[in-house]
């Protein structure tokens, strides 16, 4: 098993974006990213999936979609990955929509799950719905859609200039409640991070938020994925495993700005072997929880949407657990003198 980055729901000149295919790939490239998905608004851009070079690096770009605005009474987005075919339109409600998807084996998403209400905004209406794969828990343009229209100044985002990273705390506290109410009533969904490159509105001021810097975005936040080991050797396999990873919630997601989380792991010892986050294993005798953090920090090993432990200051942390149920780790850093969310981990479910 191999961790990769994967940064999802981005935006070309196909849609809201203003970058072109290759102009997105290079920034990748520059930010470090083994696979950037770009997802345009109620298009599927077909004939653009293939690795992209820059020296000893390359960058594998996918490409999914976006639905945004095609049912009545705008009833929130849908990112759909591994459809291979436009998936607007198609349906005339979300739920219609997902049925397909699933029928399909493609991936579908709740994006901006809370976003704030506006020209730009959709926040997500029907949580009836069954059978999506997951939920955004961390939006980079949701959150600093938060923090601009709050504010009565004008931002630059990221980071790097005045605003950016500094200003974002942790990842979205409604989402989070909801995600964990939906695991607790026994649905397996899992969590991602979405990047999205384009522009916010300051409501405030009426001014335009500027976040084009896709270098910056693609650095910032992203999906940590488990994948095969023999990853980057054949694109057909390499999108086969990267979706299968991200269908079952065989990932992390981080705030890499804040600081690397190269070296960190969750993971379970088991009658059944070693279980990672995504697996679903029978707890029978118990079994062993172990977290290596990289630095530092406070951690919190969530049961059952509940604190089942917190440690502070630690950084490596052995727990034998007896009690069935999904468990999950938030990692929290101190970053320029407050405590960030730093790392969220999708949750091993034990029965």
């Amino acid at each position: 098993m191999r961790e990769i980055t994967v940064n999802i729901h981005n935006h070309s000149f196909f849609s809201s974006g203003g970058r072109k295919y290759h102009e997105l790939a290079q920034a990748g490239l520059s930010s470090g990213v083994d696979v950037l998905i770009i997802t345009d608004n109620n298009v599927y851009v077909s004939g653009k999936e293939q690795y992209y070079y820059r020296d000893e690096r390359k960058t594998l770009v996918l490409t999914g979609e976006e639905v945004f605005r095609t049912f009545p009474n705008d009833q929130g987005r849908l990112l759909i990955l591994n459809a291979n075919r436009e998936m607007a339109n198609l349906a005339d409600t979300p739920q219609q929509l997902i049925n397909v998807c699933s029928q399909m084996g493609a991936i579908t998403i709740i994006a901006h799950p809370f976003d704030l209400p506006s020209p730009l905004g959709s926040p997500w209406t029907d949580w009836e719905i069954r059978n999506f794969t997951g939920i955004e828990i961390l939006n980079l343009q949701s959150a600093y859609h938060e923090i601009a229209s709050n504010s009565s100044r004008p931002f630059s985002w990221f980071p790097r200039v005045s605003g950016g990273a500094e200003d974002i705390v942790h990842a979205s506290l409604e989402a989070i409640r909801k995600w964990d109410e939906l695991l607790t009533a026994g649905k397996q969904a899992a969590a991602y991070c979405g990047s999205v490159c384009g522009s916010v509105r300051n409501a405030r001021l009426n001014a335009p938020v500027k976040i084009y810097q896709p270098e910056h975005l693609f650095a910032a936040a992203n999906n940590h994925v488990y994948v095969d080991d023999d990853f980057g050797t054949d694109i057909e396999r390499d999108r086969e495993s990267v979706y299968r990873a991200l269908r079952y919630g065989r990932s992390y997601l981080a705030m890499d700005i804040f600081q690397s989380p190269e070296g960190f792991v969750f993971k379970a010892d088991t009658s059944s072997g070693v279980v990672y986050p995504g697996d679903r294993v029978a707890l029978k005798n118990g079994a062993t929880v172990k977290i290596e953090i990289p630095a530092r920090a406070v951690c919190r090993l969530i049961h059952q949407g509940k604190i089942y432990r917190e440690w502070e200051n630690i950084r490596s942390i052995p727990i034998n657990i007896t009690q069935p149920g999904y468990y999950r780790v938030e990692v929290y850093l101190p970053y320029k003198y407050r405590l960030r969310g730093w790392i969220y981990t999708n949750p091993i479910y034990f029965y």
